[in-house]
């Protein structure tokens, strides 16, 4: 961050308005804007399916998707699904994820390389989003940023879990949940199951209400996109500029 703000080149850089404490002093050229999700491929979802937890992410150990396989084993009543990407340089983790599942007797269903559209599909039917990562302490974990999932996931009106941690809780608000660990997050969706199917809809609606405020793309991306467009008028009118010199 410090580096890329290092170069005289740079108009503008897009940061999580938390990471914007990174910064020794407040830059003009920096702009914070929060994830955005694509509102074509996931609107507020009619129905749910209550007892459907899904997790959406990258194929990589500091997603702590161990976590999520130990949720599943402690709510046999529920059906946990949980979709990775395989990514470059960890081509091994699928199998990987497979005999871990396979170890802890874990009946999570393993899914790898989803289309994206069949993710959305999976993401409109799903009840409970169980969001899952190593804290930035706790090797291998990373640096919190706004997971694009939570809020894909609180679009469609799903009750979305997060780590007790800051950013993240930051980021549900109050229509989400915060657990500290397995047995916490089990706690948490075993307790949805005394819901009323008003409670439920109550519980849709303000997840959407929050995900289309806050996160929608056509509403967080106008800054950058205007950005685009006054850089194309600058490039335009110096363009000018030259015609008129050769010109003359």
């Amino acid at each position: 961050f410090r580096a890329l703000l290092g170069h005289d080149w740079l108009h503008r850089a897009y940061a999580y308005p938390h990471h914007l404490r990174l910064l020794e002093s407040p830059d003009a050229r920096v702009t914070a804007l929060p994830a955005a999700f694509e509102s074509r491929l996931f609107p507020p979802a009619a129905e749910k399916d209550p007892g459907l937890v899904l997790r959406t992410a990258a194929g990589l150990p500091s997603k702590d998707l161990a976590l999520f396989m130990e949720v599943a084993k402690r709510l046999p009543s529920h059906r946990f699904v949980l979709c990775c990407v395989t990514c470059n340089g960890w081509e091994h983790y699928p199998e990987e994820l497979r005999r871990m599942a396979a170890s802890m007797g874990s009946p999570v269903e393993l899914r790898f390389d989803v289309p994206r559209e069949q993710i959305a599909a999976l993401m409109a039917r799903a009840g409970i989003y169980l969001h899952t990562a190593n804290p930035p302490d706790v090797p291998p974990g990373t640096p919190i940023g706004m997971p694009i999932s939570i809020a894909e996931a609180m679009a469609t009106g799903a009750h979305v879990l997060v780590r007790d941690v800051p950013e993240l809780a930051a980021y549900v608000g109050d229509v989400g949940a915060v657990y500290r660990d397995a047995a916490h997050a089990a706690e948490l969706i075993e307790a949805t199951s005394g819901w009323s199917e008003a409670e439920w809809l109550h519980q849709r609606i303000r997840a959407s209400d929050r995900a289309f405020l806050h996160f929608a793309d056509e509403t967080v991306l106008r800054p950058m996109l205007a950005d685009w467009q006054a850089l194309a008028r600058e490039r335009q009118a110096g363009a000018g500029a030259q015609e008129a010199v050769r010109a003359a």
